[in-house]
C-alpha cells in the first residue's frame, strides 16, 4: 500500500510525506502439476549463444557447482524532493520505511549437506534428460579436477546481491572439499589473481580446459539460489531527479524460491595450443547458458515459525523521528524526515527445509537442462 501525500495548511503549503509497507502482488507461481515445456519461458530464459553452442554437445561433466542461501533480505524504500520540488511556501518532510527478514535454524553443516545433496542431484537431472555423463566420483580426483576445486576461495563465503533498496545476503557452499572458483564470488583481487595465474596456465579456467580434454567432456556448471523470503521496493529518490517522488512502499514475503544459472562450455568450440609444455585454450565468453526469470517455488511450508522481531529501539527510533519530522515541518523547517524499520524471523527445521528447497531445485535444474536441449534441437 503506497502512502500519497498529505498537505497541511499552516502559513503556507507544507507536505508531509509518509511510507508504508504493501502487500506483495504474487508473482506466477509454479505449477508442478503442469508440463516444464508449458513453463520453461516464464521462469527461464536462453542466452543466444545457447542454440549455437549446444548443438556441439556430447558428454558433460559437471566442473563446478554453487549453492547460495540466503540469510538475510532486505529492502527499503523513500520518498524526495525533484529538482523544483520545494517553490513558494512548500516545506517537506521525507519519509523512509525498511523491511528486513533474518533466515535462522540452519547451520553450516546444515547448508552443506544440502548443497552436496542439490549438486548430487543435478547430475542425474543431467542423465534422465538423456545426456551421457561423466560421473563426478570417477574424476574427482584427476589432478585438473583437484587443482580446479583448490584454485577459488575458500567455502563458505559471505556473498550480497543487490544494490540500491533491496539487498539480499547470502552464504555460499560448493562441493564439500572444495573452493568456490566461479568469477561472480572472486571479486576484484580475485579477478585480478586469476589473470595472473592465467598467465602462467595455472587459472581455474586453465585447469577447467584441461580437464575437459582428458576426460573428453564438455563443461557444466550451476549455479542456485534459495531465497526464503521476496522483498520489493518502489526505489529512493534521486537528488538529480526533476519531479518529487511522494510516494513509497515496500513489500515483503516469506516464500522458499529458487533461481540461478546454467552454463555448459562445449569441447569442441575450444580453441587450444601448446604453451610452456602445457596445453592452453582461449576462453569462450558467448558460452551456453540458461537463466531464471522468476524464482520458482513449491507451494509447500517451509518454516516453522514468522516472527515480528522488530525491536524497542527500531520502534522508539521511529517514534522519536516521526514526532520530530512532524514538529520540524509544522515549525516551517524543511529537510526534515522520519524512518521505519520493520524487522521478521524466520525460524526453519533443517529437514523439512532441505526438503522443499530440494523439490524446488529439481524443477529448476530440470527445465534449465530441458531449455537448454530444446535450444540446441533447433
Amino acid at each position: 500500500m503506497a502512502v500519497s501525500s498529505v498537505r497541511l495548511s499552516v502559513s503556507g503549503a507544507m507536505v508531509l510525506v509518509t511510507a508504508c509497507a504493501s502487500s506483495p502482488e504474487a508473482p506466477p507461481r509454479f505449477d508442478v502439476a503442469a508440463s516444464l515445456e508449458s513453463q520453461i519461458d516464464t521462469f527461464v530464459y536462453a542466452d543466444k549463444a545457447t542454440r549455437k553452442r549446444m548443438k556441439s554437445v556430447n558428454t558433460l561433466a559437471l566442473t563446478g557447482c554453487n549453492v547460495l542461501f540466503a540469510t538475510r533480505t532486505r529492502a527499503s524504500a523513500s520518498t524526495g524532493s525533484g529538482m523544483f520540488g520545494e517553490v513558494g511556501n512548500t516545506v517537506r518532510s521525507e519519509a523512509k520505511i525498511s523491511q528486513i527478514y533474518t533466515l535462522e535454524g540452519l547451520t553450516d553443516a546444515d547448508m552443506q549437506a544440502m548443497a552436496d545433496g542439490i549438486c548430487a542431484d543435478a547430475e542425474t537431472r543431467l542423465l534422465r534428460a538423456g545426456y551421457a555423463v561423466k560421473p563426478y566420483a570417477e574424476f574427482r580426483s584427476h589432478p585438473e579436477q583437484v587443482a580446479l576445486a583448490a584454485s577459488g576461495r575458500a567455502a563458505p563465503l559471505n556473498h550480497s546481491v543487490g544494490s540500491g533498496g533491496t539487498k539480499q545476503e547470502y552464504r555460499v557452499f560448493t562441493r564439500a572439499g572444495e573452493t568456490v572458483h566461479g568469477a561472480a564470488y572472486l571479486g576484484t583481487a580475485g579477478g585480478l589473481a586469476q589473470a595472473f595465474k592465467s598467465a602462467g596456465g595455472t587459472s581455474s579456467w586453465n585447469h577447467e580446459a584441461r580437464l575437459m580434454q582428458d576426460l573428453g567432456a564438455d563443461s557444466v556448471q550451476i549455479d542456485v539460489m534459495v531465497d526464503f523470503a521476496t522483498v520489493e521496493s518502489s526505489g529512493h529518490a534521486q537528488a538529480t531527479q526533476v519531479r518529487n517522488t511522494n510516494r513509497a512502499s515496500v513489500s515483503g514475503d516469506a516464500r522458499l524460491s529458487i533461481s540461478g544459472q546454467l552454463r555448459i562450455v562445449p569441447l569442441a568450440d575450444l580453441k587450444c595450443w601448446e604453451r610452456f609444455g602445457k596445453k592452453e585454450c582461449g576462453q569462450i565468453q558467448d558460452m551456453a547458458k540458461v537463466t531464471s526469470r522468476l524464482g520458482l517455488s513449491h507451494d509447500e511450508p517451509f518454516y516453522d515459525s514468522l516472527v515480528d522481531a522488530t525491536t524497542t529501539g527500531d520502534k522508539v527510533a521511529s517514534g522519536v523521528s516521526k514526532a520530530l519530522s512532524t514538529l520540524a515541518m509544522l515549525g516551517g523547517v524543511s529537510g526534515s524526515s522520519s524512518s521505519d524499520v520493520t524487522r521478521y524471523t524466520v525460524t526453519v527445521n533443517p529437514d523439512t527445509y532441505g526438503r522443499v528447497a530440494s523439490a524446488a531445485t529439481t524443477s529448476f535444474v530440470d527445465m534449465a537442462v530441458l531449455a537448454a536441449k530444446r535450444e540446441g534441437s533447433k
